[in-house]
């Protein structure tokens, strides 16, 4: 609406800018006492006239100079025009205000309705990764002898063999301490691998973070006196409920295999979940590709905690 008004006034102001020279024209002919030119006098009065003999019926613009009266209708009416003209051009910048505001208005409309969207997608997102509370952590704890080793031919050998078997415990046994549990209906063919659960995010990352430093503390008495060090890989992912839990730790399983030495692999969800913690543990994600696992795509990314 405001675009073809726009127009309408755009052609009339047009108009007035082009009546006014053959007003100006009409008048200077009139001025001139030649016969000639009364043909052309006339044929520019068949534009001007009219509103002239308008003007004439209310007002008297004739001025008498050395006895010769002159009309000044033309220049009231070129007055006229130039109001005119001038007042179409107000009301063209007037309507192009009036579209600029409504135009800010409509996107602002716009942006606040996409925004709204935009956070109740948001708090969709959230309110789904708060119901994946379940935390799986699955674990690869490998021995590996520093130098060439020997069958256990003395009480010595035998009791390192059970201190390291004491350290190999005391590392699976650290879930307990940050409320984790382990799942031991999970049967892996892999006898190094042990599975926990978790339901708190804050101790899940914890817990994480005191695993790879206890391992580091372990090696140091062991790697020289015991021959022996730990090596771990870890792969975390997260669900619903513990319902699903045989086929959340099959997928979990498949991650493991793409972890290597002391790396922390995790799913994109799980990923999105702590992004949204709220918690000073520093964390850092590098994204380690897209992985078809049980014939769906899946985001995963190794975890770095400071």
């Amino acid at each position: 609406m405001i675009n073809f008004l726009r127009t309408i006034v755009k052609i009339f102001e047009g108009i007035m800018w082009l009546y006014l020279p053959v007003v100006m024209i009409y008048w200077s002919l009139s001025l001139i006492k030649l016969d000639a030119i009364n043909p052309l006098k006339a044929t520019v009065g068949i534009i001007v006239q009219p509103l002239m003999l308008l003007i004439n019926k209310y007002f008297y613009f004739h001025f008498t100079f050395g006895g010769e009266e002159v009309d000044y209708t033309p220049v009231m009416l070129a007055a006229g025009v130039v109001i005119v003209a001038l007042g179409l051009m107000f009301t063209s910048k007037v309507l192009d205000f009036i579209e600029e505001k409504l135009t800010a208005a409509k996107m602002e409309l716009l942006k606040r309705k996409e925004m709204r969207i935009r956070q109740k997608e948001r708090q969709y997102e959230i309110e789904e990764l708060e119901r994946n509370k379940v935390l799986y952590v699955m674990i690869r704890l490998t021995k590996i002898l520093k130098h060439e080793s020997y069958l256990v031919n003395s009480e010595g050998d035998a009791f390192s063999v059970g201190l390291i078997d004491s350290y190999e415990a005391s590392i699976k046994n650290i879930a307990k301490n940050f409320s984790g549990k382990e799942f031991k209906d999970f049967k892996s063919e892999d006898p190094e691998i042990s599975s926990f659960v978790f339901t708190d995010t804050e101790q899940f990352l914890i817990y994480l973070t005191y695993l790879t430093e206890k391992i580091k503390e372990i090696n140091k008495g062991t790697q020289d006196d015991l021959n022996t060090v730990f090596t771990y890989a870890v792969a975390c992912n997260c669900s619903y409920d513990t319902v699903t839990a045989q086929t959340d730790l099959q997928l979990t399983n498949k991650i493991l295999n793409l972890v290597g030495q002391e790396e922390i692999y995790i799913t994109d969800v799980l990923k999105k979940k702590l992004e949204n913690l709220d918690t000073d543990i520093s964390m850092k994600f590098e994204s380690k590709g897209i992985y078809i696992l049980d014939e769906k795509d899946f985001d995963v990314y190794r975890l770095k905690i400071y």
